[in-house]
């Protein structure tokens, strides 16, 4: 018999560290009785639907949509009663402790809270169409200049745990070691950012826009006809130079 040279696999090395997790067995999900083919199909229905309107299909392939649709909706309902069978049966596994579920709470109410005290009333002064009146073929899109860049991922160092580590469950200390509004208030829009107000009175800008508003104004694929509402919040600063006017979007 011909001899291979098959590599062997590195023998593990034993991690002297606490990696904090654990391994929850479930039982294995009821599985789609679709075939790839037809998950495929349908989805490929589904959008041309949802978009186009169900007017756009052909008869035959209304009747498949409608076909797959009601398999789809059977599917879902099974996938429900197994997921709420699996948590009768697990509940006792995630009881939270009456002073975790109180912070908690208090958590989400304090972020509820903060979109209170945003703007409710704003005037509308323009509305940018994003849509042309030619054929949509006789447009494209050609790039001007790079306006916004995510940057470089940051190298990522897991902590080195050398024992289990764990937060107390007393309210008083979890409200002591984790307040609630450091805590819950980690992001907020960029009219509340003092960083991005900082930033753009160091460097004289006159607008300040966040990434996802920027990307609703230069990208609404694939529904173009769909309308954003963009708030503006202007906000007027005094310097050495005179006064500057800084538009928060």
């Amino acid at each position: 018999m011909p001899q291979f040279n098959i590599p062997q696999p590195e023998p593990e090395v034993k991690i002297n560290v606490y990696v904090p997790g654990g391994r929850i067995s479930f039982e294995s999900s009821p599985g789609s009785q679709l075939y790839a083919k037809e998950q495929k199909e349908y989805l490929r229905l589904y959008l041309a639907c949802k978009y186009n309107g169900k007017n756009s299909l052909q008869k035959q392939e209304e009747a498949m949509f409608t076909l797959l649709h009601q398999k789809v909706i059977e599917e879902n309902v099974q996938y429900e009663e197994f997921v709420q069978d699996m948590w009768s049966k697990t509940e006792h596994t995630f009881s939270l402790q009456d002073s975790i579920r109180r912070y908690t709470s208090e958590a989400w109410q304090f972020r509820l809270a903060e979109v209170c005290g945003y703007p409710e009333l704003f005037k509308v002064i323009a509305t940018l169409p994003l849509v042309s009146s030619l054929d949509a073929s006789l447009v494209k899109m050609k790039l001007e200049r790079t306006v916004l860049e995510v940057g470089e991922a940051p190298c990522i160092f897991p902590p080195q745990f050398q024992s289990k580590l764990c937060c107390s469950g007393e309210y008083s200390n979890m409200c002591s070691d984790y307040p609630v509004p450091q805590c819950v208030r980690k992001m907020c829009p960029v009219s509340k950012d003092s960083t991005a107000e900082k930033l753009a009175l160091a460097h004289n800008a006159d607008i300040v826009i966040s990434s996802s508003a920027l990307q609703h104004i230069v990208d609404n694929y694939p529904n173009y006809d769909k309308v954003w509402d963009i708030p503006v919040v202007i906000k007027q600063f005094e310097q050495k130079e005179g006064e500057c006017c800084i538009d928060q979007i």
